[in-house]
């Protein structure tokens, strides 16, 4: 039967077109023939190790180790351009997560060029409604943003958030997402009222207080602080990220809060009230873990206090240091990893 089924597969595909229904539907049975009786093709366990060697290379990315990251997916991607094809989803899938990692490690026009590319060959094969390629758009939106290129970064940030309007709610978290995109990039382009705008609407509308939004509630809340900021105000984003602070839980601790962190003790030393300074530098107690526990239930030191935050904008900005320099004595840093795409 096997056989039979890929010789009227073959037949089909040789008279009529490749997606014509009777020839989709021919090679389907084809293929279900073959896994149904476990006659596996060789080349389909090589394609699920590329695939195990993308979701590696995300998981390192991901654990900040973006060189091992590099490596692995230039392996994922040699691998699937051999048995898929330089177009095919797995290829085009590594391509944009190696320019992705690239860009982690320092914005360069390569990673453009990349990211462009997945996104023209994605809407060449799919159309200009493809999600991989209004996923490959903001990506590249993003990094454009990180180039301080306005109009090209705009034209790939709105249409996906536009796109996405039309299937989901703004209560969805790839319509969330998106609109905490489109505001990070209005404001660091100066539109503060478009910024204010989308981050009333998600407070309105976008469910933040669900638990499975807990970290988009901060980011919110977070880039609402910096919007306050920008326009003068002091009291009230320190309030505002304060709170959000002492109402989280240790345990409930996520990179967003790290980055709250570090940009409340900035404001707090730009306003410089009284033991603001002290306040500030407290934020970091707890960050690093004291290997001996012999100081456990003691507050951290001031050095421990400035190797924290040293750590964290370290991490915030894409960067290692030596260990030394920055975690010394009895203590390690604990590794905060990076999830979605956040403030700052």
């Amino acid at each position: 039967m096997d056989k039979l089924r890929q010789e009227v597969s073959a037949g089909l595909s040789k008279l009529l077109d490749p997606d014509h229904r009777l020839v989709l539907q021919a090679r389907s049975d084809a293929a279900y023939s073959l896994l149904f009786n476990g006659n596996h093709p060789p080349w389909v366990a090589k394609t699920q190790a590329h695939i195990s060697r993308f979701f590696r290379a995300q998981a390192e990315y991901l654990s900040t180790d973006s060189k091992a990251a590099l490596s692995t997916l230039s392996q994922a991607l040699d691998g699937f351009k051999r048995t898929t094809g330089p177009k095919s989803n797995g290829a085009l899938n590594a391509r944009l997560w190696y320019a992705i990692v690239d860009a982690s490690v320092g914005p360069t026009d390569q990673s453009i060029k990349a990211m462009e590319w997945v996104r023209d060959e994605r809407k060449k094969q799919y159309g200009l409604e493809d999600s991989f390629g209004i996923a490959a758009e903001l990506f590249l939106g993003d990094l454009y943003r990180r180039f301080c290129k306005k109009a090209e970064a705009l034209a790939n940030i709105k249409p996906g958030l536009e796109f996405r309007r039309c299937f989901w709610p703004i209560s969805h978290f790839l319509t969330l997402d998106t609109a905490l995109v489109l505001s990070i990039a209005y404001r660091d382009f100066g539109e503060h009222d478009a910024a204010i705008r989308i981050i009333e609407e998600l407070e309105g509308h976008a469910n933040l207080e669900d638990e499975e939004n807990f970290v988009r509630l901060c980011q919110v809340k977070h880039l609402k602080s910096l919007l306050l900021f920008d326009r003068g105000y002091l009291d009230e984003p320190i309030s505002l990220l304060n709170a959000l602070l002492i109402k989280t839980s240790r345990e409930s601790n996520n990179r967003a809060l790290q980055w709250v962190r570090l940009d409340l003790a900035y404001m707090m030393r730009y306003r410089g009230k009284g033991v603001d300074e002290r306040l500030a530098s407290s934020l970091f107690d707890g960050i690093v873990m004291d290997k001996s526990e012999e100081h456990a239930d003691e507050p951290d030191p001031p050095r421990f206090l400035k190797a924290a935050e040293e750590a964290l904008q370290l991490v915030r900005g894409g960067r290692r240091a030596p260990k030394p320099k920055i975690c010394s004595g009895r203590r390690t840093c604990a590794g905060y990893a990076r999830k979605t795409c956040g403030c700052g």
